[in-house]
């Protein structure tokens, strides 16, 4: 299971550019769009290439970098806007790095393979507890994003009809990526609760089952922990093929 990038915001103001009367610097304007087709694309390939390089800290400062310099080109207030909806993510790299980091102790929470022999059930649980509870602050934060920009754009004094412009083109944009990616969160979310479950039924049946190493699957003595056990795969492969298609709808929300 491949991060998906948590925070998409720096190009919104293409809609508002677009929705705007005023004249813009149509070449700043080329340049922002290219950017965002750019980084839409190195995000599709992360998430179509398990095996791949993911979206990294550095694709994100360079994605913002290109988006900085093309609204210093455009100028004027609106040049200014930009710039302070994109420094609301100046703190993204941090946290694509630390959602890497958990995102692999995770894949490691729920390798059955390595249970029966480590016994560390308590330690699996509280990884999977501290990954759900970062996975509901992130959709809190995105679902917090339009009263960042407010504040944002409040503090520039920006105001007018360009304001109401801009600002109406980051809503509509925000509404249109927040459900995949809440969808997203929501899906690891799932998983986190179905893996504590598994856990909690596999440390009760301790001594009833074991790890097959040549068939690489767990055989269980009880019928009930069968049954149980393959009820909670059957969610697991539910919520992500629910991502699987969160995540094609996020790319193309952020285009």
């Amino acid at each position: 299971m491949k991060p998906t990038l948590l925070f998409l915001l720096p190009l919104f103001a293409l809609a508002s550019c677009e929705e705007n009367d005023r004249q813009v610097d149509r070449e700043a304007l080329q340049e922002m769009e290219e950017a965002q087709s750019e980084f839409a694309s190195k995000l599709e390939a992360s998430l179509s290439n398990e095996d791949g390089p993911g979206v990294t800290a550095e694709d994100l400062e360079a994605h913002r970098d290109s988006v900085n310099a093309a609204a210093d080109k455009m100028g004027g207030k609106l040049g200014e806007a930009i710039r302070a909806v994109s420094a609301l993510e100046d703190d993204s790299g941090e946290d694509l790095a630390k959602l890497d980091e958990f995102v692999e102790k995770f894949v490691e929470a729920i390798d059955w393979s390595t249970l029966e022999e480590a016994d560390d059930y308590d330690e699996r649980r509280a990884l999977l507890e501290e990954y759900k509870e970062f996975n509901e602050q992130m959709i809190a934060e995105q679902k917090n994003r339009p009263a960042e920009v407010k504040k944002a754009l409040d503090q520039i004094n920006y105001e007018g009809d360009e304001r109401r412009d801009f600002e109406t083109g980051v809503r509509r944009k925000l509404a249109k990526i927040f459900t995949p990616f809440a969808t997203i969160r929501q899906c690891d979310i799932e998983i986190c609760d179905s893996s504590v479950r598994v856990l909690n039924m596999l440390e009760e049946s301790k001594g009833t089952w074991e790890w097959d190493t040549e068939n690489d699957q767990i055989l269980f003595e009880n019928d009930d922990d069968i049954e149980l056990f393959n009820a909670e795969m059957a969610l697991f492969d539910e919520f992500a093929m629910k991502q699987a298609e969160a995540q094609s709808a996020l790319v193309e929300a952020i285009r």
